[in-house]
This record gives structure tokens, C-alpha cells and sequence, in this order.
């Protein structure tokens, strides 16, 4: 992950950064690790409080949300949002997922970057195809995990132009 990661840092400063669907913080721990300490955002509060024991998430940037409601709370302010493992895209959980999806552009400044990760190149496509309209993104196979639901990964970088809030 922290390799995933370095490469894509490494394209650009993203600035402040926010991570939805960060659970107990498993994958929060590469960021940490690189120097990134995002908001974390679950809707979760059990897995937020387990992130928070553990240590690995920060009491004063860790938030229970449903991120469907994102842009409800946050402004275009961040630079970078992070989704590490992406659960399964069945019918049921595209639109789910296509609501927090379309939640993301609206709290990005121009030129803010995405990174999430999925178990499969369809799922990455589906990623694709739900943020075409305000990405300019790029799917990768990450052939160095070793995990199910990081096998992919879908970067971006936003576009404001024709972009509706």
C-alpha cells in the first residue's frame, strides 16, 4: 500500500486530504506512515471507535458521517480524497456507493486528486464510468498487493469545467 501510495503522491502535492470509508483505520496506518494525517470519515461509529483505541486514528480528525452527505459538512477544501477498499460493487452497493461517489467532486478543490481501490478491473471501470463527468482518471492493476480489495486502483484528477454543484 505504501508503495501504491508513494507513486501516486509523488504525481502531486495534494494538500489537506480527507479519507471516506477509512473503518478502523487499516490502510489510514500507510498514510501515517508517508506523512498524511487525513480526516477520517465512517458511517461506522463502532469501526471509528476501534480505529480510535487501536491508536490509529486521530480523536480530532475522526468523524462519523454517512459520506453521502459530504459536500452537507465540507467545501471545495481538500486536495485529495483517499477510498481504500472499496467493498464489492454488486447492483445493491453501486448505488449506494454512486451516492457518496458524486459527493466527492463537490468537496475538492480544481485539480484534487482521488485514489480508491477495488477488488477487480470491472469494479475499477464501474468507478470510472460513475466519475467520467468530472475526472480525468486512470485505472491501474496494483499487481504488487497481496490483498482482494486493493487488486485495482482508480486515480483522478478533477475537472471543474461543466462540473453543477
Amino acid at each position: 500500500m505504501k508503495k501504491l501510495l508513494s507513486m501516486f503522491i509523488g504525481e502531486a502535492l495534494i494538500g489537506d486530504t480527507i479519507e471516506i470509508g477509512c473503518g478502523a483505520g487499516e490502510a489510514t496506518i500507510a498514510l501515517h506512515e508517508l506523512g498524511i494525517s487525513p480526516i477520517t470519515v465512517d458511517i461506522n461509529k463502532c469501526e471509528i471507535c476501534r480505529g480510535l483505541e487501536e491508536g490509529v486514528l486521530e480523536p480530532r480528525k475522526s468523524i462519523v458521517l454517512d459520506c453521502s452527505l459530504l459536500s452537507s459538512f465540507f467545501s471545495r477544501e481538500f486536495g485529495g480524497v483517499f477510498e481504500f477498499m472499496v467493498g464489492k460493487l454488486t447492483p445493491y452497493e453501486v448505488f449506494n456507493w454512486e451516492k457518496v461517489l458524486r459527493e466527492v467532486p463537490k468537496v475538492l478543490r480544481e485539480g484534487g486528486k482521488v485514489l480508491f481501490t477495488v477488488s477487480s478491473e470491472e469494479e475499477a471501470k464501474i468507478l470510472d464510468d460513475i466519475l467520467k463527468d468530472t475526472f480525468k482518471g486512470e485505472i491501474k492493476e496494483n499487481k504488487e498487493s497481496d490483498g482482494y480489495f486493493d487488486h485495482w486502483v482508480y486515480t483522478g484528477t478533477l475537472s471543474l469545467s461543466g462540473l453543477e454543484d
